[in-house]
Order: C-alpha cells, then structure tokens, then sequence
C-alpha cells in the first residue's frame, strides 16, 4: 500500500507534468504569441504615423497606406542615432517611394513606445490632425494601442493601429532564437507597462 507522501509526490508531480504539456504545447505557445497582436480594421485617416524600431516593414507599410489615400501625410517617430536618426533614414526611404517631402514630418525625440504618443503630439496639434493611423510590427500592436488609446482618450484623436511585417512565424516561433527572443521580450514589456505605466 502507498503511503500518503508518495501518493502526495504523484499528484504533485501529476499536477505539474499536467500544466507544462498545456503550457508548453504548440497550441498555447502559438496562442501566447498571437495574443500580442490587435489589428484595428482599416479606415480613413488624416496621418499615417510610422514608428520606428524595425529593419523597413513598418515604413514600408506606412507608404503603401499613404499611396492608397488612406492618409495625406506621414508622421514618422524614433529616436537619434550617431549624426541622423532612425526617423531621416526612413523618411529618405519614402521620398524614394515618391512620398513628397512636404508631406513628410519627423519626430526624432522618442526613445521608447510611451514616448511616440508624448512627442507626435505636438505635430497633431500644428497640422490639425485628428484621426491617426499608427503603424508598427504585428507582435507589437496590442502594446502601442494601449499606450496610444491612453494617452489620447481625453484628447479627441482618433486611432487605428495597424501591424505590419515583422517576420515572425506565430505558428513555430518558439523554435527560433530571433522570434523567441522578440516574443517573450514583448510580453514582459506588455506586463510592466499594464502593471506600471
């Protein structure tokens, strides 16, 4: 006959063998993933605000999203680096793509996603700009739209964040050091921001 803590060690480790199967299985490592992402359907817009922090994919989308009418300006957000910034290259990049240069402004002060919304701000404001389209990479989205929709809830400005490329495959990412490491980066950046900001 077992004796109590033997049956005890069972359950426990019944109990656990039970939850790692669940937690590290495909199905919820490929729904952990996901949940980082929140696509807002597609509408009219005045802006396209493009953050940076990619390698293209996020200024790339912005233009496609401004050459299809879906905004009449570009905003471009980021931060400095040695004697330009991330927001010049990527604005030299749209006027390749025939984006008017008039039509281009840059915000080269956000060092972090809280940032963009605290410095485009002022940009809004001097344009008259009212309804956004906020773009950035797919496993960054639900994070900016909390960030954005908080700052500007009082503000009358509407917005709409849209994902773009970011190369992760959200059915086997766990496999892959890059993904990984973009994954489970994102999420605790996502839990101490909702916990702390």
């Amino acid at each position: 006959m077992k004796s109590a803590s033997t049956k005890r060690l069972f359950l426990i480790f019944t109990l656990f063998s039970l939850i790692s199967l669940f937690f590290f299985s495909p199905f919820f490592l490929r729904k952990f993933a996901k949940a980082l992402v929140f696509t807002d359907p597609l509408k009219q817009a005045d802006a396209v605000v493009v953050l940076s922090g990619d390698s293209g994919f996020r200024i790339l989308k912005g233009i496609d999203l401004y050459h299809a009418g879906y905004g009449k300006k570009i905003i471009i957000s980021g931060n400095k680096i040695y004697n330009t910034s991330h927001p010049q290259l990527m604005s030299q990049l749209a006027q390749l793509k025939l984006v008017p240069s008039q039509d281009i402004f840059l915000e080269e002060n956000s060092l972090s996603t809280w940032d963009h919304p605290r410095y485009i701000d002022p940009i809004l404001k001097q344009q008259k700009i009212n309804k956004i389209i906020v773009v950035t990479s797919y496993f960054h989205t639900r994070r900016v739209r909390h960030i954005f929709n908080r700052y500007y809830q009082q503000k009358n400005v509407s917005i709409t964040v849209i994902g773009a490329d970011d190369g992760i495959d959200y059915n086997t990412w766990w496999k892959d050091h890059n993904m990984t490491e973009a994954i489970l980066i994102e999420w605790a950046k996502t839990i101490w921001y909702f916990l702390f900001k």
